[in-house]
């Protein structure tokens, strides 16, 4: 029998929106509750939406590898550091990208609490913009971008992304008054 070594990823964005003119699913969530229990307990579901396929950054592949083999003092993509980010550029993504692609419409949220998490060979990172942060401002006219990396904006040192995706929902910022919305990558282990 032939062995034939490969190492791959699948990956998968989601995005959950709900009616949320009190704020109290978005702090729900941010807290760690699921999505499956926010509908349960609020409703005011209004739709979810998945995509596959981003592409891996060579930053982030390069951290990923001092990671694995205890290089340098790499920054780990854990509850502390990891943030998940949305723009409104659709720059088509080129593995040499650092970051979001959007020169000032961009946003990065902290992950929400228990995440990232871990199942079998899957991880999943979450972060959740509640109806009160400020995405309806005139400055944001469209979400088109996301990314897994860590650190506070784009100049701070070391600021590593993962992964970059140019297909969002496309929703226009006056759809964000009142509103939450969760975003999740799931990273789906190495066949």
């Amino acid at each position: 029998m032939e062995i034939k070594e490969a190492i791959s990823w699948t990956s998968e964005w989601q995005l959950d929106k709900f009616k949320d003119p009190d704020g109290k699913i978005g702090e729900f969530l941010q807290k760690g509750g699921s999505i499956e229990e926010a509908i349960k307990k609020f409703g005011n579901h209004l739709k979810t939406e998945k995509w596959e396929g981003n592409l891996g950054l060579q930053e982030g592949r390069q951290e990923l590898i001092d990671i694995i083999c205890g290089l340098g003092t790499p920054t780990k993509w854990d509850n502390t550091n990891a943030r998940l980010g949305v723009g409104d550029s659709n720059t088509a993504p080129a593995e040499t990208q650092t970051g979001l692609q959007a020169a000032v419409n961009k946003s990065w949220k902290g992950m929400d609490a228990t995440y990232p998490q871990r199942s079998a060979q899957t991880a999943e990172w979450r972060a959740t913009w509640g109806a009160a942060e400020k995405l309806d401002t005139p400055t944001y006219t469209t979400l088109k971008e996301v990314t897994d990396s860590f650190g506070l904006t784009d100049a701070v040192l070391r600021n590593q992304t993962l992964v970059h995706s140019c297909r969002f929902d496309g929703s226009k910022r006056s759809s964000f008054k009142g509103q939450a919305f969760a975003s999740g990558f799931r990273f789906n282990g190495v066949k």
